[in-house]
């Protein structure tokens, strides 16, 4: 299969699968907003934030060497599968019992803090999920992953709303949905990667001691980045209340929808970029250079039709009495725009093994991110949490932009030219991905 045929076909599987799944997602979060109205929708979108940091905590971000080193050489993949597998369970154990004892100290109430607390026994199953999913996108297998996500939502929607609808379903009710919905996808998933890599459950010192030499970066990525999109929602709770959480979560919902989109493409483009950087250097050049041009014409006029028409969106979706979010939905959909590139910066820095301006990106980023929701959503509530992600996404995209091209190679050159490595002395024309086998044969 030619990098061209793997990336569409495993973008589009993904995306498909991530429209149905955004969709249905969409679906039950109306339902949640309509049915338990803001308050709930508040409680809910706390502990999914507080699940998510933790998530990614118990991971330490190793999923992204484990695409990167299985998609460069798959005879590793049974390794990899078993160790991540058996000590990703034993991180995960950990930080639900941090979660539980983080739930009970914040100053929400109970209903918070029970939803909180069901949420942290869904990190195991998420944990089992994350590495399954790992090795199927090492290995290109895209449509499995979709699978597996499929079910997971097919099951949040269909029961969550016959909760809502017939055994008037609460807060507690909901969060027991996702549980078992996390349940779900983690069974699916690891069904399917372990038929593609048998797992070795036989501990090997050699790979955990090159994990752990991975860890710091990986673990400050993956940390900084859960920071970057969790703290807004934490510091609103704490500043302006659930129901302002409500009004930022109804319209980060809809945005989150579109930002799924342009994560499906940058998994799907790791493992390609990964394993086309050791077969040609100025192949890889050309699949982000082209990536970046694409992922703005796209998501440009998409953040324009957004912002114009956020009223009706809101009004279509949530009803008359969810207006207030119109503002908030206008200003985060002019992160689409940068954050729509920075998925393929990150990964082309972690190809080359410069995660560390990675991590300078999500570290810098997650710090103005906390600053300026500590200043703004005191005054302004959630268009000021939105106001601080915005501004964020726009340092978080200038930083990646600068390091890929200072450190790797100019990026972005709008004439179809990238300029050669120096020293080549030539630099080729290529039209987007369907002349890469020319360039190879070059």
């Amino acid at each position: 299969m030619t990098i061209a045929q793997s990336l569409l076909k495993n973008t589009l599987a993904r995306t498909t699968a991530e429209i149905i799944n955004r969709l249905g997602s969409a679906l039950f979060w109306i339902f949640v907003a309509r049915t338990l109205g803001l308050t709930a929708l508040g409680v809910l979108a706390f502990g999914l934030s507080l699940f998510s940091f933790f998530h990614t905590v118990s991971t330490l971000g190793l999923g992204a060497v484990v695409i990167r080193d299985v998609a460069r050489e798959h005879s590793k993949a049974g390794i990899y599968f078993g160790q991540t597998v058996r000590f990703g369970c034993v991180l995960a154990v950990s930080a639900t019992l941090i979660m539980l004892g983080f739930s009970r100290l914040t100053y929400t109430g109970p209903e918070a803090k029970m939803a909180a607390s069901i949420l942290a026994a869904a990190l195991v199953p998420a944990s089992l999920f994350y590495w399954s999913k790992s090795l199927l996108c090492a290995g290109e297998r895209m449509p499995l992953i979709a699978v597996a996500r499929l079910g997971e939502n097919i099951f949040k929607v269909a029961v969550g709303i016959a909760v809502l609808v017939w055994w008037n379903g609460d807060v507690t009710g909901m969060a027991t949905v996702i549980f078992f919905s996390k349940v779900i996808s983690a069974l699916i998933a690891y069904y399917f990667a372990s038929r593609f890599a048998k797992p070795v459950w036989k501990m090997n010192v050699t790979l955990l001691k090159y994990l752990r030499q991975m860890t710091p970066s990986f673990a400050l990525i993956a940390m900084m980045n859960s920071l970057f999109w969790t703290a807004p929602v934490i510091i609103l709770t704490h500043t302006a209340g659930e129901q302002q959480v409500g009004l930022f979560g109804a319209a980060y919902k809809l945005v989150d929808i579109i930002l799924s989109f342009i994560l499906a493409y940058g998994q799907a483009l790791f493992p390609v970029a990964s394993r086309s950087l050791g077969q040609s250097t100025e192949q890889f050049r050309i699949i982000i250079n082209q990536s970046i041009k694409y992922a703005v014409r796209l998501s440009l006029p998409v953040a324009i039709a957004v912002c114009g028409l956020a009223p009706h969106i809101i009004h279509i979706l949530y009803g008359e009495t969810m207006l207030q979010a119109s503002p908030v939905l206008r200003i985060l959909a002019g992160m689409i725009v940068p954050f729509s590139m920075v998925p393929v910066l990150a990964y082309s820095l972690v190809s080359q093994h410069q995660q560390k301006y990675d991590v300078l990106a999500n570290s810098l980023a997650a710090m103005a991110v906390i600053a300026l929701s500590l200043v703004l959503t005191p005054l302004y509530g959630a268009s000021g949490a939105a106001c601080s992600v915005l501004a964020a996404t726009s340092i978080f995209w200038a930083i990646e932009w600068v390091s890929v091209r200072s450190k790797i190679y100019g990026v972005a050159k709008w004439n179809n030219k990238p300029h050669a490595k120096p020293g080549n002395g030539h630099s080729i024309t290529i039209k987007w991905f369907l002349k890469i086998k020319q360039a190879k044969s070059a």
